[in-house]
């Protein structure tokens, strides 16, 4: 009893998970979201930053030791010391020869730098900074143009839905003329019919071409959300935008990745010129050496001291300064680094005027838009309103294909205008957001 009991459960978390994964209607942040994740750019910046972190460890690890290892193996004739001679006895018989082999280890540890470490470190830790600002600027890019894929996909929507319904209130007053030129009906004529299928002709060729935007298009769409995918929005429509110009430039100015670009980029090109200034001073740091000789050819038991330069070991350690005296060379690079760390940071000062000015002038624009927007709105409304009179008119019989056929053209035209507008509303959002450094 209690087994059948909890058979209806099993199965609903069976169905959860095929309910999450169906989802539904996909909008505009999913879309972009998905887009996003499917450019190789994100994987080619991640990328670039884990090469900075390698830069980062490699200045670490230049707080240990060092060491450095050589190994060589060689044939030797045979020698023999000889202490009544004081020398060697020398054999190059092939049969006497031996294999010499020679071991050389060297170990330095740094002590103390006088900052050249640290500031080798802060320059590749600012270095990855702006690699991770880089990637963040990239992918506002990257989104604004997901979202003029989006807005045309759903303009592309909107413009055949009014392309639709303007034939098919076309063929209507067709079929209606062509009854009326069959019935005889007085102040109808073929120059009628003509006038209205040469406007259908135009309306159909639009269409062809709204058709031929939206199947490239929904080949980019199928490609970034997969086959069977539903956009959420049909129509096209004007994003809210809440934002003043005080707060954009505010948002560029202080936390924007712009700004961590700019601070971060300066901070590396600064810490490399005080590297350079730091070469300018020794490095504390203890040093050591030690050798392994073995040569299977030498007999040098009669040699006066107990390590021979063919079969013996030794090193020596100590504590020393290192000191670069390529003074002038020095110089020379010292100069190069803060003179490139100035000239970035000049022009980092023009590029945010250049900015500001930009961003004020984009958010002009996007004040231009939005009357533009309202005012086309209402164009629209008298537009829509003359055409369904006309056609009330045509279909009582009160005759006039010219004006017919124009209110026609006058309400594509204006829907037009109004999508248009609204799209170029929405990009000029998106390039504002975009410019301000606004991550959504």
């Amino acid at each position: 009893m209690r087994e059948r009991s909890l058979r209806p459960l099993f199965f609903f978390f069976l169905l959860v998970p095929a309910l999450l994964a169906a989802g539904g209607p996909v909008d505009r942040d999913a879309f972009i979201n998905a887009f996003v994740q499917k450019a190789d750019l994100v994987r080619s910046l991640d990328a670039n930053i884990e090469a900075a972190q390698a830069e980062v460890d490699r200045a670490i690890w230049q707080y240990f030791p060092r060491i450095k290892v050589t190994f060589g193996m060689a044939p030797f004739p045979r020698y023999e010391y000889e202490p009544e001679t004081i020398g060697w006895k020398r054999s190059y018989h092939l049969g006497d020869l031996g294999v010499a082999l020679r071991a050389y280890g060297e170990v330095t540890l740094p002590i103390y730098t006088f900052g050249k470490i640290e500031y080798a470190r802060e320059a590749a830790e600012k270095g990855v900074a702006v690699k991770e600002a880089e990637k963040k600027i990239a992918v506002l890019d990257l989104r604004k143009q997901a979202a003029s894929f989006y807005y045309s996909h759903v303009m592309a929507s909107d413009m055949l839905n009014m392309v639709d319904l303007s034939i098919e209130k076309i063929v209507e007053a067709e079929e209606k003329l062509e009854q009326w030129l069959y019935d005889g009906k007085e102040g109808v004529s073929q120059n009628d019919l003509i006038k209205l299928r040469i406007e259908k002709e135009r309306l159909l060729f639009s269409k062809d071409r709204v058709l031929a935007s939206q199947a490239t298009l929904k080949a980019l769409f199928d490609r970034v959300l997969g086959p069977g995918y539903a956009l959420k929005d049909e129509f096209m429509f004007k994003v809210d935008f809440p934002f003043s110009r005080e707060m954009l430039e505010s948002h560029l100015i202080e936390r924007s990745s712009y700004r961590s670009l700019i601070v971060n980029g300066l901070g590396a090109l600064e810490s490399l010129y005080r590297f350079e200034k730091s070469n300018f001073f020794p490095n504390l740091g203890a040093m050591g050496n030690y050798r392994i000789d073995y040569t299977s050819s030498v007999d040098d038991r009669g040699y006066p001291l107990p390590s021979s330069p063919y079969n013996g070991y030794g090193g020596e350690a100590g504590v020393g300064l290192e000191f670069n005296l390529n003074i002038l060379e020095q110089v020379a690079k010292m100069r190069k680094a803060r003179s490139e760390w100035k000239a970035k940071e000049y022009q980092a000062s023009f590029m945010i005027e250049a900015t500001l000015l930009d961003l004020r002038r984009k958010y002009d624009e996007l004040r231009a838009l939005d009357s533009q927007v309202e005012h086309l709105r209402k164009a629209h409304k008298m537009a829509k309103g003359w055409m369904t009179a006309e056609f009330l008119n045509y279909e009582s019989g009160m005759l006039s294909t010219r004006d017919l056929i124009d209110a026609v053209k006058a309400f594509v035209e204006q829907e037009y205008a109004l999508v248009n507008a609204m799209y170029e509303y929405n990009m000029k959002v998106e390039d504002l957001l975009t410019t301000a450094g606004f991550e959504r």
